[in-house]
């Protein structure tokens, strides 16, 4: 999953799609206080989001985010990736 604090990423990217109001989530902006979370299912969905043909899958908004996974899972931090070992992610608004 990704959480963004940024709209874009690797040359102008945006995993979250278009900027739209969608179902539970609000269009978001700079200055709305909340996060996204995308999943990205597969390599090929990034070469598709690079493409602007697709987009990630929408998994959550909000001020504070908690994820709590059971098993390994890899995760890119600040452009750095690295394995998640399981347990508990709390990202909270400074």
């Amino acid at each position: 999953h990704e959480v963004r604090i940024i709209f874009s990423w690797g040359s102008g990217a945006n995993p979250w799609g278009t900027a739209k109001e969608e179902g539970q989530f609000q269009k978001p902006t700079h200055y709305d206080g909340l996060l996204e979370v995308v999943g990205i299912s597969d390599v090929s969905r990034l070469g598709l989001i690079q493409s602007k043909l697709s987009a990630g899958i929408r998994i959550a908004q909000g001020g504070s985010i908690r994820i709590t996974t059971h098993e390994e899972w890899p995760v890119q931090v600040d452009g750095e990736p690295h394995i998640q070992p399981p347990g508990t992610i709390t990202i909270l608004k400074s």
